[in-house]
């Protein structure tokens, strides 16, 4: 029976309550009425009476039992003020401040123990807390994923600049190469227009020039292959940038709901303050018996303004946090952009290496045959200079292709070296962001569940650490 009335008397309201405690003051004075008047009476008939002279007795008789009674009505509203509105104002005062310490730990719920006004104001408090946790700690992961991507995408570019500056040697090499055959050509064709019977020097002349062909196509081959490398890569990079984009959008996403949980807990103290203002207005009312209930008026209204103060420093936190998230989409779009220039200038790369490795095809046949001719002992030498004229426009076209690929390949470099200093920007946003983020404590397990983008991100660096394990 007890345990029942205690969870009924619970769930009361305040004003309920201070009613209850109204009302036994006044039952329990209606039931010492009898005893205060015996007392009364006593005093009045004992000697004690007649030493304190008749100015006493009469004080006696007018005010004994108003006094008594007031006494005892001050002691229940003492009491119940005390029970109901102090003790559980101390309590989410002392929860509040452990709360607010060098960092904002979220991971403290309050107990909630009745279901009045402030079992109420607990409970939305815990809520607000538990939401706010959750979001806080999907934040701290989400700039972490960040982070481990911005580090990625670092990695690959240096592996896309290394295999570029390959492109670049092996690029100097056709040129060389060219240079040199050219110089093989104007020489075999000089030596047929001085002195035609040296066929034999033009047929080692002509095997010289075909071995820097082969030489040239193989290395035009390999650069062909690094620009493929070069183009995957870039790619993948693409890709993990697009995944960070849509990263960085939620946390734009979750500042505006902490936003929204900040104003929350803004009108919530400026409920609180309300009910400060009120309180202290029936303790107006209340007269001297009130003053208790004033002061307690009073601490409501400090509690309502530290809650204020509170919500403020968070509001600013936020701004900061969302300042960031905004610069570091910005970051990612011009990421981007240089990623989509490093895919056409490695594009280009290709094409002028694919150029170059049919022209070296084109003059091995033409050098082929002109050893056949050498080789036949052919009496004229017009079949031989056609075909070396034939070559030397061959390695003209060579010599072209081999510059533009140089100018691509240091477009490439330009354009990875960008995305290099992106990259490195944007990890270092990502760190301030998460040196932000340690003001709030947010160690309590919670049971909200992360977004799923972020949980494949998790999967993947996971399994990427089980392999290179």
């Amino acid at each position: 029976m007890n345990e029942k009335s205690s969870s009924a008397f619970t769930q009361w309201s305040i004003a309920k309550k201070l009613m209850l405690v109204v009302v036994a003051a006044t039952v329990f004075s209606l039931l010492m009425g009898t005893p205060i008047s015996y007392v009364q009476r006593f005093l009045l008939q004992s000697e004690l009476a007649e030493a304190l002279g008749p100015t006493a007795v009469a004080f006696i008789q007018t005010y004994f039992t108003i006094l008594i009674n007031l006494f005892i009505m001050v002691a229940f509203v003492y009491y119940g003020i005390r029970k109901v509105i102090s003790k559980p104002m101390k309590e989410l005062e002392a929860h509040m401040k452990s709360m607010n310490g060098s960092t904002i730990d979220l991971s403290k719920d309050m107990d909630i123990r009745t279901k009045d006004e402030f079992g109420r104001l607990a409970a939305t408090f815990n809520r607000l807390n538990a939401t706010l946790r959750n979001v806080v700690q999907t934040f701290k992961e989400s700039s972490e994923s960040v982070a481990a991507t911005s580090e990625e995408n670092a990695a690959s570019a240096d592996e896309v600049e290394e295999q570029s500056k390959r492109v670049m040697v092996q690029g100097e090499m056709l040129q060389k190469l060219a240079e040199k055959g050219e110089v093989t050509v104007r020489e075999v064709s000089r030596s047929l227009l001085e002195l035609s019977s040296l066929i034999q020097i033009a047929k080692q002349r002509a095997e010289l020039a075909r071995e820097s062909s082969e030489a040239t196509v193989e290395a035009a081959e390999e650069g062909k292959s690094a620009v493929q490398t070069v183009l995957e890569t870039m790619h993948g990079i693409k890709n993990q940038n697009a995944r960070t984009k849509v990263e960085i959008e939620n946390l734009h996403h979750f500042s505006s709901k902490i936003n929204r949980m900040v104003d929350t807990i803004s009108n919530i103290a400026e409920q609180t303050n309300l009910l400060a203002l009120n309180a202290a207005i029936e303790a107006a009312r209340a007269g001297d018996s009130g003053r208790g209930f004033a002061v307690v008026a009073d601490e409501v209204r400090k509690l309502a303004e530290e809650s204020t103060k509170e919500a403020a420093e968070i509001a600013d936190v936020v701004k900061q946090v969302t300042d960031t998230t905004a610069d570091a989409s910005k970051e990612m779009e011009r990421s981007v952009a240089l990623i989509e220039d490093g895919v056409k200038f490695a594009g280009q790369a290709d094409d002028s290496l694919r150029q170059i490795e049919e022209s070296f095809q084109r003059s091995e046949a033409e050098l082929k045959e002109i050893k056949i001719v050498t080789g036949e002992k052919v009496a004229t030498s017009a079949d031989i200079l056609s075909l070396i004229k034939s070559l030397g426009h061959f390695l003209d076209e060579t010599a072209i292709s081999s510059r533009e690929m140089d100018l691509r390949t240091k477009e490439i470099n330009t354009s990875i070296a960008n995305i290099v200093g992106t990259s490195d920007h944007m990890s270092r946003m990502a760190t301030e962001l998460t040196d932000e983020l340690r003001v709030f404590e947010t160690s309590k397990h919670t049971e909200a569940t992360v977004s799923p983008l972020f949980e494949t991100e998790r999967g993947r660096r996971n399994e990427r650490n089980n392999q290179a394990s």
